[in-house]
């Protein structure tokens, strides 16, 4: 049996550090733009490559944490799925169900990183989504996917109903555009629902606005179904609530290198907590040191905590806690 089963799609992503002289930004206007020369060769600081998305990214740190984790994704039968298995293996999260479609290619994400905020190019490879047969598992944590992911989530309702799994759900931008006809059913079966003010307004629809005070907006979710609604809010921190509290755990003051994986680094710690049974403030302190961690260095794995990491860095910072609003 399996502590948590992640479902997503899975990419090979390749940071690329660029030097400050190479880009120009005009932060007066609000408006910034990377530019390089036409037909120049661009020299980048630094080189950084890992496995991604969303949903591995949470398998991988939910290992770190001490849970025994597997991976339901879809690869293609080339040099960059071997390593995604390869990494997969390393970091101790089955691959099992690490589907490799013959004459497919691999996700691949090409990063442009600049003053800690990155710009991405992205290729997703077509897929058919069907879940395997999946063995029982306490969690199933359900995130991004491309186009054609419909049925899928489906099975992954089906799932947590027959084996009596929890599920967290976090709707990747194929999933919101979608809308409530797909979602819905999701939300409903869920235990922890993820997502950001935007998101929360969008998927709530008319009568709510992301300037909206946020327990209203917490109340809208949890009043499509889910348990526990979790809305993440930049750098006012992250907000929680079963229905009866609410409550807000601010940032941690961490060194800024990378912004990626944060909000899959949040969600994992949120989601291991809930899954050793720690109460909800505690589980958004857990969330938020591993976002600490995450962004304090390129990519979004590099920084996950160990189960030895978290119980040190909470130690450390007992007075860092969330409150009830």
């Amino acid at each position: 049996m399996f502590d948590l089963i992640a479902i997503g799609d899975t990419s090979r992503d390749v940071f690329n550090v660029v030097p400050e002289e190479t880009a120009y930004c005009s932060i007066d206007t609000k408006e910034c733009v990377i530019a390089f020369n036409y037909g120049d060769k661009i020299i980048v600081e630094e080189l950084v490559t890992t496995i991604g998305g969303n949903s591995a990214n949470v398998a991988v740190g939910a290992s770190r944490l001490g849970l025994n984790s597997a991976l339901y994704t879809q690869i293609g039968d080339d040099e960059v799925g071997q390593v995604i298995v390869s990494e997969l293996k390393k970091e101790k999260v089955s691959p099992n169900y690490v589907l490799v479609e013959k004459n497919k290619r691999s996700n691949y994400t090409t990063a442009i990183s600049f003053q800690g905020e990155r710009t991405l190019f992205v290729y997703h490879e077509p897929r058919v989504y069907e879940l395997p047969d999946l063995e029982k598992s306490a969690w199933i944590y359900l995130s991004s996917t491309g186009n054609g992911f419909e049925k899928m989530h489906s099975q992954a309702v089906e799932y947590v109903k027959r084996v009596g799994a929890k599920l967290a759900y976090n709707p990747g931008s194929h999933q919101m555009k979608a809308g409530m006809r797909v979602m819905g059913p999701v939300i409903m079966s869920s235990e922890i629902v993820f997502l950001n003010r935007e998101e929360t307004a969008r998927i709530l629809g008319d009568g709510y606005d992301s300037s909206d005070d946020v327990k209203k907006l917490l109340d809208g979710v949890i009043n499509l179904g889910t348990k526990i609604a979790v809305l993440t809010d930049g750098p006012s921190g992250s907000y929680a609530t079963d229905g009866k509290n609410y409550w807000n755990c601010g940032i941690f003051d961490a060194p800024i290198v990378d912004r990626t994986g944060c909000g899959d680094a949040f969600s994992t710690g949120f989601t291991v907590a809930i899954s050793k049974g720690l109460d909800i403030p505690t589980a958004m302190v857990w969330g938020t040191m591993e976002s600490a961690g995450v962004i304090a260095v390129m990519g979004p794995q590099g920084g996950l905590l160990t189960a030895q990491e978290m119980e040190r860095v909470v130690s450390q910072n007992q007075d860092f806690k969330a409150k009830l609003i």
